[in-house]
């Protein structure tokens, strides 16, 4: 396959799935990076050693689609032959996938973290300790203080207090 064939290939899948300037701009990394390699290769080692276009093409896909907003936003260009191109608008501004996921069954938090099952319950098993060691710590420390310091000073208060009224009316 020849470099200008990988390109077309790359642009074809990439078309409708990215914003224009995204793949304008991994049509140029990978145009560039093909160019520097043309004295030490040819073109059919050079387009066999990065792979299959399509297959890159999915992994700018997924990268894009990890990296970005919720809201997906794409527009696709065509090019003719005199080297302008015309718009088709595919945006959908108000599709969100946020929203998808509120309704698929399948959704936990965890899953939007990116943790698997058990690891997930670890982790959070672990945080509910920790939580609930640091309620039981201040509750501990909270109740020595009560019966060491507030408690005696409650009962020398109360039996002053008991002590006075009782001798005030003799």
């Amino acid at each position: 396959m020849t470099i200008q064939e990988f390109l077309n290939q790359l642009r074809d899948s990439l078309d409708g799935e990215l914003p224009y300037n995204e793949i304008v701009s991994n049509i140029n990394y990978y145009r560039d990076y093909m160019n520097s390699k043309k004295g030490e290769q040819s073109e059919e080692e050079i387009t066999a050693g990065i792979g299959d276009p399509r297959l890159i093409a999915r992994t700018i896909i997924d990268t894009y689609k990890m990296n970005h907003d919720n809201k997906v936003h794409y527009q696709s260009y065509s090019y003719s032959d005199g080297g302008n191109y015309q718009s088709a608008n595919s945006s959908n501004a108000n599709y969100d996938r946020e929203s998808d996921r509120k309704k698929d069954p399948n959704h936990s938090v965890f899953k939007t973290i990116g943790m698997k099952g058990w690891l997930g319950c670890l982790i959070s098993l672990f945080i509910l300790f920790i939580v609930l060691g640091a309620v039981f710590w201040i509750g501990a420390i909270a109740f020595k203080v009560f019966f060491k310091f507030v408690l005696p000073v409650i009962l020398i208060v109360a039996g002053i207090s008991y002590l006075s009224n009782r001798f005030k009316r003799r």
